[in-house]
């Protein structure tokens, strides 16, 4: 959509998107299961990832040489928005801290009378806030006009250099190269960083097709699908696995705003790290910090609060930053032309995974346990541990 008309109609359409879900669900949430997993999922699914999407872009014409620090600055406001939403919420439909009463197989609920007559209001002030917050960042946003002049000139220098045909045949997980990539291969061979080959506007040209059936980008896909398994587990079923043991809902509720808080720090420096030691090293990273984190954290709420608010808050901040990292890494593949369509074409895993997650997390908890789901986790972080050193290039 943004190359076919522009960034900005693209963003204002998930804008629309995203905040029409907040505000539909509040008459879904009345009716059944079904509607309230379409607007206040699927809906703000689709919203999201058109803003984050544009956001991203916008931000990298202004990057420069620090792609990955400006992409985590802008992934972070992402763990602002819902940190704050997450005390709002709780503060406004629990007031008065009770723990969850309803027990369902490993799944506690809360089902107070007065929480559950209060759920219906916050969606309605959820919505006005987001929609607030989204209209004066849509006023604020501007692009790059010293970049925007540049394009044209790119385009034309693009056509010189390179025909966007692709040969038949796959080299090295990537489509065979035209004289534009193969000009770009000996600049980084030779010493020159991907912001440079930007600046000189020699960015990569590829077809869709046959960036989709590489080895690169399925590894991309799949390693985001394992670390986004992850991300999700953490994200959606922390409080419901603490309630178990920790019968403390306001606790619970600071637990994951800390978490976003922390995420915010962790992601300014992380995008410094990964403009250092590059994409791949970054991924590698991750993924080994959070594997044993993963198993370890099913102990930490049978200890005691603190070492789970800890647990909870590492493992967060650390996989969480599997967004800003694949990000950059796309950016550093395809340019920054094509990032937003490609972009778009990797968060399909995610898309995918939350689709099926709520399934599988439901038959693992009930025909095994929670320690089940957290070797799930570090199972597919081990693998895709070894799928990024194994699959991806080593100058990414």
């Amino acid at each position: 959509m943004s190359n076919i008309f522009g960034k900005r109609l693209t963003l204002f359409c998930g804008i629309l998107i995203f905040n029409g879900g907040l505000f539909a669900s509040y008459a879904t949430v009345q009716t059944s299961v079904s509607t309230i997993i379409i607007t206040l999922g699927l809906e703000l699914g689709i919203g999201c990832g058109f803003i984050n999407g544009m956001a991203v872009d916008y931000a990298t014409d202004w990057a420069g040489e620090y792609v990955g620090f400006v992409t985590g600055i802008v992934q972070s406001a992402m763990c602002a928005g819902a940190a704050i939403l997450n005390e709002i919420v709780t503060v406004f439909t629990n007031p008065n801290n009770h723990p969850a009463n309803l027990q369902y197989g490993e799944f506690s609920f809360l089902a107070e009378d007065d929480v559950l007559d209060r759920v219906t209001w916050m969606l309605l002030k959820a919505g006005f806030i987001s929609t607030g917050v989204h209209i004066l960042g849509f006023v604020l946003v501007r692009g790059n006009p010293a970049k925007n002049k540049t394009k044209i000139i790119q385009d034309e220098q693009s056509k010189r250099y390179a025909s966007t045909d692709v040969k038949d045949g796959i080299k090295d997980g990537l489509p065979e190269e035209t004289e534009l990539q193969k000009h770009n291969t000996v600049a980084i061979d030779n010493g020159e960083s991907a912001d440079t080959l930007k600046e000189n506007n020699l960015e990569k040209e590829v077809k869709v097709l046959d960036v989709i059936r590489t080895k690169i980008f399925i590894s991309l896909w799949l390693t985001f699908f394992c670390g986004d398994y992850s991300f999700l587990i953490i994200g959606t079923y922390y409080k419901t696995f603490g309630q178990i043991w920790i019968k403390d809902d306001h606790f619970l509720t600071l637990v994951g705003t800390i978490m976003l808080i922390v995420s915010i720090a962790v992601r300014f420096v992380f995008g410094f790290f990964t403009d250092k030691v590059g994409v791949k090293n970054a991924l590698l990273c991750i993924y080994a910090l959070t594997t044993p984190i993963a198993v370890f954290l099913y102990l930490t709420p049978i200890v005691n609060k603190a070492l789970f608010l800890v647990a909870v808050v590492v493992f967060g901040s650390i996989i969480g930053l599997i967004y800003p990292t694949y990000a950059v890494g796309v950016i550093v593949l395809y340019g920054e032309k094509n990032f937003s369509f490609y972009f778009g074409l990797l968060m399909t895993s995610s898309v995918v995974l939350n689709l099926i997650a709520p399934f599988v997390v439901e038959a693992i908890l009930t025909q095994s346990t929670w320690l089940t789901l957290y070797i799930t986790m570090a199972g597919l972080n081990i693998a895709a541990f070894f799928i990024v050193m194994s699959c991806l290039p080593t100058r990414m």
